[in-house]
């Protein structure tokens, strides 16, 4: 999961100021409700005192560990056949990192060209937050939720520190904001304030039964570690037992004190991803929807980072210490490709975002990628992660189609 922004001056005056006016009603009817735990009921019916899931505290994303200096050799023409010459130079680079890396990339059809762990277990860190999408916009689709009541802004769901979020402020504590927004924020920001709120709307089974939907048949969301039931994992085909045991023992290592865990696999997030391509996780409107918000993504330091502009890329990271991940959907002058690049068990966080960087290439048909920079295992190191003013959700989040008449 992505930590918080240390530069607040992304959300500007601009955006701040109509907001102000147009829901100074709203912040006065819910100033009592404050962060009481009472069962006052705020926005949309949600007890003001409803508990809000533990997630995993994460990292600062102030400084991202990559490179300053884009490499200098020339592209390759796209060519969309799959060639033995780029599975040999993703073998060769994954095999000199040290931990474990999941990797799934996919043609439109959904056959796998490249597979390394697919089916292994990985720390989905906010990735997660892919399935609270789905989940919550396939509600709106139903017609449980509206994309624009007011939601009230608890102060039990900022937990990142004093900046507030890499979204939200501090300063919006007690405030409100909408579905449509926090579902922005929550894909393109990778906003945990807006997680947590999102979270209240739903609940750790309604998750998985949407992974399963989706075909996503060994996530888990937010899940007792007991109740896992196909642990400890065995290798698959593309796995070695050294590398299962390694991945298995990460997330034992990392189970929380109160047994949660949010796992999933190389394979069902590549799942996911050719879903949106083809308009097929969860519905073509919800595809879309998620689809449009990864596109506005602002944490481009994986798979968009060394892709000229032949290539546009829909994609969601994330990061936990000693966790780095990015799947998504690179749109080439030929066929989509989707890459599902998950690693863990790591000594140097930069180089997994380095070598994420170069898969990607791979994915587009390089096979001579430029060397993992000596920056990728400094402390700090490398360039910031600098957020842009926030668009306007309304345009980039349709309304729901309108459902036909029952009656």
């Amino acid at each position: 999961m992505l930590g918080t922004d240390p530069a607040p001056s992304r959300l500007s005056i601009a955006r701040a100021a109509p907001r102000l006016a147009a829901l100074l009603a709203v912040l006065l009817a819910v100033a009592a409700c404050g962060s009481s735990q009472d069962q006052q009921t705020g926005e949309i019916g949600q007890p003001v005192g409803t508990v809000v899931p533990e997630v995993q505290t994460p990292i600062p994303i102030g400084r991202s560990p990559t490179p300053t200096v884009a490499p200098t050799n020339t592209p390759a023409p796209f060519d969309q056949t799959w060639r033995p010459a780029q599975t040999e130079a993703a073998n060769r680079l994954i095999d000199a990192e040290e931990g474990v890396f999941g990797i799934v990339i996919m043609d439109e059809s959904g056959d796998v060209l490249f597979s390394r762990n697919s089916t292994a277990p990985f720390v989905t860190a906010s990735l997660y937050k892919l399935v609270v999408m789905a989940d919550i916009l396939k509600r709106v689709e139903l017609g449980e939720l509206d994309l624009d009541e007011p939601i009230y802004l608890a102060p039990e769901v900022f937990l990142d520190g004093i900046s507030g979020d890499t979204y939200f402020l501090a300063s919006d504590v007690g405030g409100t904001s909408t579905i449509r927004e926090m579902l922005l924020a929550v894909g393109a920001y990778s906003s945990n304030v807006s997680a947590r709120t999102l979270l209240t709307f739903t609940d750790t089974n309604a998750l998985n039964e949407t992974a399963r939907q989706i075909g996503m048949e060994n996530t888990w969301i937010l899940t007792p570690f007991e109740s896992i039931d196909s642990w400890p994992p065995q290798p698959g085909p593309d796995s070695t037992q050294a590398e299962t045991d390694l991945a298995a023992r990460f997330v034992e290592d990392l189970v929380q004190d109160d047994g949660i865990v949010s796992l999933t696999t190389s394979i069902d997030m590549a799942t996911y991803q050719l879903g949106l391509a083809r308009g097929t996780t969860i519905s073509p409107w919800v595809s879309e929807q998620i689809l449009a918000i990864c596109f506005e993504q602002q944490i481009r330091d994986r798979i968009p980072y060394l892709l000229d502009g032949r290539f546009t890329v829909s994609n969601k990271p994330g990061n936990l210490i000693r966790v780095v991940n990015d799947v998504g959907v690179i749109f080439t002058p030929g066929e989509p490709r989707v890459v599902s690049a998950l690693s863990e068990a790591l000594i140097w966080d930069g180089r997994a975002h380095e070598v994420i960087q170069r898969l990607a290439l791979i994915a587009t048909g390089e096979t001579t990628v430029p060397p993992i920079s000596e920056e990728s295992m400094m402390e700090g190191g490398g360039v910031p992660v600098v957020f842009g003013v926030a668009p306007d959700p309304r345009t980039i989040i349709d309304d729901p189609p309108p459902r036909p008449d029952s009656s």
